[in-house]
C-alpha cells in the first residue's frame, strides 16, 4: 500500500487542500453557496450544470446536520393531507419519481402498512379517501396504487402487530433512501462539473462591495488551520438550522426567519422478517414510522418538538426515547426497551418562523428570501423536494441577477447523479453486476457485493480498482457487517473524508449498527498502519468518534 499511503497520508491531504484553497483565492465565483446539506448541495449541482462557477462551503462534514438525520425516506408526505397542503404533497410525489430516476441505486421502493383498529383512528373511510387522494396527487404514477387488506393478511405482512381489535390495513408505497450519501452524491456531481466544494470550511464573515457588486467571504478552514477570502457575485445561504446565524453576519438586526424542530430516530435489531414499513398514529395526532433498515435492523421515528438550543449539538433525551417506545407499544405485541436500542440519531428541522403554532403544525413548504444586492436565503422545505427547491433558487439567480450571459436550462431532473447512470431498472442491473464482484478475481461475499452496488451504483468499479491494487482492502472492517476497507480508501481519495467520524456516521452507517466502537478502533489502526496518519491525530479522532457513539445512547 505504499503508493496509496503517499497519496492519502494526512500531510498529503493537507497539501492538496492548501493548493485548492490557494487556487480559489484568485477567482471570482458567480455563486457562493454556504451550507453543505442537501439543499446547498442541490443548488451547487444545479448552478454548475447551468454553466455558472460555484464555490460551496460547509463548516462541518457534508450532510453533518439534518441531511443525515432524517427518516431516510423520499415520500409525498401522507400526513400533510390532513393540513390540506395539497401543493406540497403533489410536488413531493412528483419529485419522488425524479429522485428515483437520477439516483436509482440510493432510492428504493418500500411498501407501507397502516393498521386499522376498531374504535381508533384512522378509520377505514378516512384512510380510503386519504390514500386515494395520495395516489391522485401522484398522478396515479406511484410504484403501485394503494389497496386494503383484511386483518389476516395484515398480520402476515406485519406479524408483530397487536392482534386485538385489528380490522385490516391500508397499503401504499413510498421510497427509502440513504440520505447522507444522496447529499454527498450531489456534492460529487457538482465537483465533477467544476464546482469547488469544501467541508470543514466555516464562513465567519462576509462583506458586500456596492462599487463592483461583489461579495467578499472570509472562510476559516479547520483542516489546515488557516483563514482565507474568496469573492462572489451572488451569495446563497442554504444553512438550514443555521440560516439566521448567517443572515446576522450580513445584518445583525435581521429579524428571525426560522424556528427549529427536533426529531430523533432509534435503531434497534430487526423487528420483523418482512421487508415492509409500518405507519402508526401517535398520541399527539402525528404519525411515526417503523422502517426496515437493511436485513438486520429497524429504524423508528420520528419526534417533532420545539428546539431552542445549539443546533450543533443535538441528541436524543429520555423524553424523546420514551415517546417513541410508548407509541410503539400501543400497536406492537413485542416488548422493546431502552436496552434494545443500538443507536439514536437526532437532528433539527428548519421551519419557517411562525409564533402561533406548535412545530408539528408548521408547514414544511420552503420560503426564499432575496435582497437587492444578491443575497439569497432559503429555509423550510423537506428532503424529498430538495431538487425543486434548488431549481427555484437558481431560477431566481438566473432571472434576477444574470451572473452569466447565456445560462443553460435546468437539467437536474434528467441528469443522473454520479453512480446513477444505470440504463436498466436497478434490480435487473444489480443482478447483472453481481457475478463480476462475486466470482474471481474479486471473490467478494454476496452481502458485500450487494452493498457495494446499492451504495455506489456504477461507481462500484472504483472499489474493485482499489481491491485489485490492494487485495487486503477487501477485508471487512468488522466481522459482522458488510463494509470493507476499500471503501475507506475511496472515501479518502474522492469523498471528502477527513475524520473517522465522517466515515463511521455518514460515508457508512457503522455507528447505527451497534458495532461502531469496534469499527472506529479498527479504522484508526488501519489509518496509522497503512496510510501513515499520525498516531496522536488518530487517537484524538478515535476518542471523539467513540464519545459521539456513547452520547447517542446517553438517555
Amino acid at each position: 500500500m505504499e503508493n496509496i499511503a503517499q497519496e492519502l497520508s494526512f500531510s498529503a491531504i493537507q497539501k492538496k487542500r492548501e493548493a485548492k484553497i490557494n487556487a480559489m483565492k484568485d477567482k471570482v465565483f458567480d455563486v457562493i453557496v454556504i451550507g453543505g446539506g442537501i439543499t446547498g448541495a442541490g443548488i451547487a449541482w444545479d448552478a454548475t450544470l447551468r454553466g455558472m462557477s460555484v464555490a460551496l462551503f460547509e463548516k462541518n462534514d457534508f450532510a453533518y446536520g439534518t441531511s443525515s438525520k432524517s427518516s431516510k425516506l423520499i415520500h409525498g408526505g401522507l400526513r400533510y393531507l390532513e393540513h390540506k397542503e395539497f401543493r406540497l404533497v403533489h410536488e413531493a410525489c412528483s419529485e419522488r419519481r425524479t429522485v428515483r430516476r437520477i439516483a436509482p441505486h440510493l432510492v428504493h421502493p418500500l411498501m407501507f402498512l397502516i393498521p386499522i383498529y376498531k374504535g381508533e383512528k384512522p378509520r377505514k373511510i378516512e384512510l380510503r379517501l386519504g390514500l386515494l387522494l395520495y395516489d391522485a396527487l401522484a398522478s396515479f404514477r406511484n410504484v403501485k396504487r394503494h389497496k386494503f387488506v383484511n386483518a389476516k393478511k395484515a398480520l402476515e405482512l406485519a406479524p408483530e402487530l397487536r392482534k386485538e381489535g385489528l380490522k385490516g390495513a391500508g397499503l401504499y408505497y413510498d421510497l427509502q433512501m440513504d440520505d447522507a450519501r444522496l447529499c454527498l452524491e450531489n456534492i460529487l456531481s457538482a465537483s465533477q462539473h467544476g464546482a469547488e466544494t469544501l467541508s470543514y470550511a466555516e464562513v465567519i464573515a462576509l462583506q458586500h462591495h456596492p462599487e463592483n457588486h461583489l461579495y467578499t467571504v472570509t472562510v476559516k478552514d479547520h483542516i489546515i488551520n488557516t483563514e482565507f477570502t474568496v469573492k462572489g457575485k451572488i451569495i446563497v445561504n442554504a444553512t438550514g438550522p443555521w440560516l439566521d446565524n448567517i443572515l446576522h453576519l450580513k445584518n445583525p438586526q435581521e429579524p428571525q426567519k426560522i424556528v427549529l424542530s427536533k426529531g430523533i430516530h432509534l435503531f434497534v435489531p430487526r423487528l420483523s422478517t418482512e421487508n415492509i414499513a409500518v405507519t402508526l398514529p401517535t398520541e399527539d395526532k402525528r404519525i411515526m414510522f417503523v422502517l426496515p433498515w437493511n436485513e438486520h435492523y429497524t429504524l423508528i421515528g420520528t419526534t417533532d418538538t420545539h428546539y431552542d438550543k445549539d443546533p450543533d449539538h443535538v441528541f436524543a433525551d429520555s423524553d424523546d426515547v420514551d415517546y417513541l417506545l410508548r407509541n410503539l407499544k400501543k400497536y406492537y405485541a413485542i416488548e422493546l426497551s431502552k436496552k434494545d436500542i443500538l443507536c439514536t440519531i437526532a437532528g433539527v428541522r428548519a421551519l419557517i418562523y411562525s409564533p402561533k403554532k406548535r412545530t408539528a403544525d408548521i408547514s414544511r413548504e420552503d420560503k426564499i428570501f432575496v435582497t437587492k444586492d444578491g443575497f439569497i436565503s432559503i429555509g423550510g422545505g423537506k428532503y424529498t423536494t430538495y431538487r425543486k427547491m434548488a431549481k427555484r433558487v437558481v431560477d431566481i439567480i438566473v432571472k434576477k441577477f444574470k451572473p452569466i450571459p447565456k445560462p443553460q436550462k435546468c437539467r437536474t431532473a434528467h441528469t443522473p447523479l454520479v453512480g446513477g447512470n444505470i440504463p436498466l431498472d436497478f434490480d435487473t442491473w444489480q443482478q447483472q453486476q453481481l457475478p463480476t464482484l462475486i466470482e474471481p478475481p474479486y471473490n467478494l461475499d454476496e452481502d458485500i457485493a450487494k452493498h457495494l452496488t446499492n451504495t455506489y451504483g456504477t461507481r462500484y468499479t472504483k472499489i474493485l480498482e482499489i481491491i485489485k491494487e490492494n487485495p487486503e482492502s477487501k477485508n471487512r472492517i468488522v466481522p459482522n457487517d458488510y463494509y470493507i476497507y476499500a471503501e475507506l480508501i475511496l472515501a479518502l481519495k474522492e469523498e471528502h473524508m477527513f475524520t473517522i467520524t465522517d466515515f463511521v456516521w455518514r460515508r457508512t452507517h457503522l455507528a447505527y449498527h451497534g458495532n461502531g466502537i469496534d469499527a472506529t478502533k479498527n479504522i484508526g489502526n488501519f489509518l496509522v498502519k497503512n496510510l501513515q496518519w499520525p498516531q496522536d491525530l488518530v487517537t484524538q479522532q478515535i476518542n471523539e468518534t467513540i464519545e459521539l457513539i456513547k452520547r447517542s445512547l446517553n438517555f
